[in-house]
């Protein structure tokens, strides 16, 4: 039964997001703002994670299934995609890249504010930061061995930092 309650609540949070992209003057699409609202209603405490627990743990679970219209889609659309196929394989490219870019960048920059904002004295330092952003951005090395001991080494070097502390 209480699974039921979970899809009853997501499909209502759905529905609300379907009414509001209905109101809306410009065209926007109902499954993000269904999202959105899912999520204010989390941050805000509306609904509480144990609410939609299970289901999420269910779709999560099932999730490739979801992908199967789209992939019906895709091959009903191959003679229009065929003739614009390296356009579309060079696009994918394109952006696969931006994207590890974006993320990379990303992550750096959340390193280096973590580490100038954070307070003197709290069993960090610079040379934890600069492990962690070289451990993920070091040009691919991150997939080897020198990631292992530079991972060893970090924590190492933290443990006999918090045990001076300690002291």
């Amino acid at each position: 039964m209480k699974i039921l309650l979970q899809i009853a609540l997501v499909f209502g949070v759905c529905l609300v997001g379907e009414g509001i992209g209905l109101l809306l003057p410009i065209p926007f699409p109902a499954s993000v703002i269904s999202m959105v609202l899912l999520f204010v209603l989390l941050v805000c405490r509306v609904i509480k994670p144990d609410h939609i627990r299970e289901k999420a743990r269910f779709l999560s679970a099932n999730m490739a299934f979801f992908f199967i219209p789209a992939g019906v889609g895709i091959m009903d659309q191959y003679p229009v995609i065929r003739e614009h196929l390296l356009v579309l394989l060079l696009i994918c490219l394109v952006t696969t890249v931006l994207t590890f870019g974006a993320t990379a960048l990303t992550v750096k920059g959340v390193l280096y504010i973590q580490h100038h904002l954070s307070p003197p004295g709290n069993g960090k330092s610079a040379s934890d930061a600069d492990a962690a952003s070289s451990l993920i951005l070091d040009g691919g090395e991150h997939m080897g061995v020198s990631a292992e001991r530079n991972a060893r080494e970090t924590s190492m070097a933290s443990r006999e930092r918090e045990q001076e502390g300690a002291v």
